[in-house]
């Protein structure tokens, strides 16, 4: 009898890890699938140094940032950047063209009243208000694709990139996960998450929805939910989010909230938070700008109930008909 010559595939185990740091003010967690411990340990250790060098560069946190060190030069000569806070820059300035001001990442000054106005549940001034609106303004910063410089024109703005970088971050980290041969993964933080290819056994990551009451499946994809669900202050009977629409000078009250799904993390982060700033027909208009996007808005029913507001949900679906998405249905159960 001759030998059985054959070759069968053994697919090798991979474990699940899950890794958890501080970084940007929040919890990052990173779950990921690999053969071994120690690979698993040193791959989620590179992306977290990752995730810290860019805090380093994006936070308006930390006096020590490249972007305090930049906001610190306001009203003088164009300064050099790094291509992350460069990008970054671009990216803001864009979305803000797109939106029509809604989105706007020089509105750093008002972001920080709101932030003390929920810290202390007290509402901003006229005075403070009119102040910090006229700090403001996309046409304050320059910006030079050729020499790589930036420049804030106006002494007194401050920049916020909390509605952008965050999808930017963990693009990065999944990024460096793969450069380490790991890419059964998944970065979170925050209201944002990156997925890479589908664990083990599975056609894709299971994530929910909580405020849809619905789950998702999704391969190397991302997706971004901004609302006002923790962060806000009740001032006069008058809930304010913590995100500011820069045109008005006030914390949002419409208790809009959006998820986003798209390939990358950069794109869903920032349209996520556009879409809690605008209108059923502005969000049309701003989806047009990216195809292969999903997008499901939640507008409150009023009056509100006892528990707050029942939503009722609009899917945006700029997916569907373009080929090669990795979508499709995705909403289906919403």
């Amino acid at each position: 009898m001759e030998p059985d010559t054959r070759t069968s595939l053994v697919v090798p185990r991979e474990d699940r890890y899950v890794y958890r740091q501080v970084h940007m003010g929040m919890q990052v967690r990173i779950v990921l699938y690999s053969g071994t411990r120690d690979k698993a340990r040193q791959a989620a250790r590179a992306a977290f140094v990752e995730i810290a060098r860019l805090d380093r560069i994006f936070s308006d946190y930390r006096n020590d940032s490249e972007l305090s060190h930049f906001v610190s030069r306001a009203g003088e000569a164009p300064v050099s950047v790094s291509p992350e806070l460069y990008e970054v820059l671009d990216r803001g300035q864009r979305l803000a063209g797109q939106t029509g001001g809604a989105f706007d990442i020089t509105a750093g000054t008002l972001t920080q009243l709101w932030r003390g106005a929920i810290r202390y549940e007290r509402m901003p001034n006229e005075a403070e208000l009119r102040s910090a609106m006229r700090t403001s303004g996309t046409g304050k910063l320059r910006l030079d694709d050729i020499a790589q410089t930036a420049q804030i024109t106006s002494a007194g703005l401050r920049l916020d990139l909390g509605g952008i970088a965050k999808g930017y971050v963990i693009d990065q980290a999944l990024r460096i996960l793969r450069a380490h041969d790991v890419t059964k993964a998944l970065v979170e933080a925050g209201g944002d998450i990156v997925v890479g290819a589908a664990p083990p056994g599975e056609v894709g990551w299971r994530l929910t929805i909580p405020h849809a009451g619905c789950e998702v499946v999704l391969t190397d994809a991302a997706i971004s939910t901004s609302g006002d669900t923790e962060q806000f202050v009740q001032i006069e009977g008058i809930r304010y989010s913590h995100t500011v629409d820069p045109r008005t000078g006030f914390g949002l009250t419409n208790r809009q909230i959006a998820t986003v799904v798209v390939s990358d993390g950069f794109t869903a982060d920032g349209l996520a938070t556009a879409l809690t700033l605008l209108e059923d027909s502005e969000v049309e208009a701003l989806l047009d700008f990216y195809p292969k996007t999903r997008a499901l808005v939640g507008y409150p029913r009023l009056p509100e109930g006892p528990l707050g507001p029942e939503f009722y949900f609009r899917v945006y679906d700029e997916a569907s008909a373009q080929e090669g998405s990795n979508t499709s249905g995705l909403f289906a159960e919403c």
